[in-house]
């Protein structure tokens, strides 16, 4: 990802006007970007425009409890130069400015915005659901996550995990932001199964789980210290050695399809079993998953979701 830095002050010195920044973007690359107060004194509003001239295309205040304004995951459709007002909403004082361009993955979202204009997917309650692509052989990517750690906070991430599987996540902590990230692995019941509390300090936490216990669903927390606006972060994780037959990254019609590799049940030889694994999210997905295998003239078929 790309992060650009800026700072600037409403109200004070007799600066009353709105502040400009621009900003080229390739076509594809999704924004995150953070509007803060080093004291917490400024209220201020940010508002993102593809056409300085025009209407603005996204907006937040820094009226929530970290006083922090976000504008999260805005896709860019072209390459082109794109703009931000920064301008006075209430008291006076000085920003920062933090802008994140990731080229590939999501970025971070706040899950519950009517709690404050902050993240605050910080509880399993609220975890981003990551969604995961298979690559037809066992291997499975997780969603690649772009993210910033507010101060004294967690960020908390949710996966559906099968029995018996190799699982793995690495965080990767901007080198300008000197943020040094720590990762733990959840259960269903919160308790830590496994983590890297990254005692060294360094920019990089990596955790593995040599097998699943039980299918279900786990969570992934970031903490570290030198939290705060500029803390920007990369999330990945991959499992191998997966039973189940995952949608791949386009399985969106018959002839896309996964392919069902059926085993014959060891008790009741009659008998034979598939699994598939996918997911799908009503707010970005449009299409359906597709899955196909073969079949014997005479056979019975009993398909549960």
């Amino acid at each position: 990802f790309r992060l650009g830095q800026a700072t600037g002050e409403i109200g004070q010195n007799n600066d009353t006007s709105e502040d400009w920044y621009s900003l080229n973007v390739n076509a594809g690359e999704r924004l995150w970007t953070s509007l803060w107060s080093p004291g917490s004194e400024l209220n201020a509003q940010l508002r993102l425009y593809l056409d300085p001239n025009g209407s603005h295309v996204a907006s937040d205040t820094t009226n929530g409890s970290s006083n922090t304004a976000r504008i999260d995951d805005y896709t860019f459709s072209t390459s082109q130069t794109v703009y931000f007002q920064v301008s006075r909403w209430g008291n006076d004082g000085f920003y920062g400015l933090d802008v994140v361009l990731a080229s590939e993955g999501r970025v971070e979202e706040d899950p519950n915005p009517d709690s404050s204009s902050s993240n605050n997917n910080n509880s399993t309650t609220w975890a981003t659901a990551l969604r995961a692509v298979g690559d037809g052989s066992g291997t499975v990517t997780h969603d690649t996550i772009v993210g910033s750690l507010d101060t004294g906070d967690v960020d908390v991430y949710q996966a559906y995990l099968y029995q018996g599987e190799t699982v793995s996540f690495t965080v990767k902590a901007s080198s300008l932001s000197g943020f040094a990230p720590s990762l733990r692995l959840l259960g269903a019941s919160e308790a830590e199964i496994t983590a890297d509390a990254n005692t060294g300090g360094l920019n990089t936490a990596t955790l593995e789980l040599g097998s699943v216990a039980a299918d279900g669903f786990y969570y992934v927390e970031i903490s570290g210290a030198n939290a705060g606006p500029t803390a920007a972060y990369l999330l990945t994780g991959e499992s191998t050695n997966r039973s189940r037959q995952t949608e791949g990254a386009s399985s969106a019609d018959a002839a896309s399809a996964r392919v069902l590799s059926f085993e014959a049940d060891s008790t009741l030889t009659s008998l034979s079993k598939a699994g598939g694994a996918g997911d799908h999210d009503l707010d970005t997905e449009s299409t359906s998953d597709w899955f196909r295998f073969e079949a014997n003239a005479g056979q019975f078929l009993s398909v549960t979701v």
